[in-house]
């Protein structure tokens, strides 16, 4: 995490110095469910919520964006019928850079490369609490637009995202998992809504 934080901050520094004036850009991404399933003679209950802040510095001239996100997500499961429950914890760091395609004075789609890092705990408790860490890695692009209310307050939506991602976690029972995967999702159940402010 450590390397991840010096290589951005070089990075953001480099281009920042290199290129012409432009507009900071502050910004935050806001998501809340939550269910209730049924199976058999079991009912569940699910909820989640997840919060990211985002930072970033948008050249004018070339509609580039470089920045930084840092994201927190919970999630709860639980079932009273067979004493079950699941607690979810992520932290989550990511850097990312955004090129702008403008169709018009307010409206513009994107496409943002990024690279996030994130660290998790999973308690799963059926008779017995199992504590689970873990740590994911994910470089991919992610495609969306942003529409201007104002001249400086913008909504902007995520959709989907196609990249490459890996997984690795222990349990308190010694157990280790690795897993690799590439995704393609493109679909409406992956729009991510947010709101910008460019100073």
């Amino acid at each position: 995490m450590k390397k991840l934080l010096l290589i951005t901050a070089i990075l953001f520094y480099g281009v920042t110095s290199a290129q012409e004036k432009g507009t900071w850009v502050f910004g935050g991404e806001l998501n809340f469910s939550n269910g209730e399933s049924e199976y058999q003679d079991s009912t569940s209950d699910f909820n989640a919520f997840g919060v990211t802040a985002k930072t970033g510095y948008v050249f004018t001239k070339t509609n580039l964006e470089l920045g930084l996100g840092l994201g927190y997500s919970t999630s709860k499961n639980e079932s009273y019928d067979y004493n079950y429950e699941n607690k979810y914890n992520s932290y989550t760091i990511s850097p990312y850079i955004k090129k702008y395609l403008p169709i018009n004075d307010i409206f513009s789609f994107f496409l943002q490369g990024e690279v996030a890092f994130s660290n998790y705990n999973r308690k799963d408790k059926y008779d017995n609490y199992n504590n689970t860490d873990g740590n994911t890695f994910f470089i991919g692009l992610r495609p969306g637009f942003v529409y201007f209310v104002t001249k400086n307050i913008a909504l902007n939506a995520n959709i989907g995202a196609l990249g490459y991602s890996t997984n690795k976690n222990k349990s308190d029972n010694l157990t280790e998992s690795k897993s690799n995967s590439f995704n393609f999702n493109l679909n409406s159940s992956n729009l991510i809504f947010g709101l910008s402010y460019y100073l």
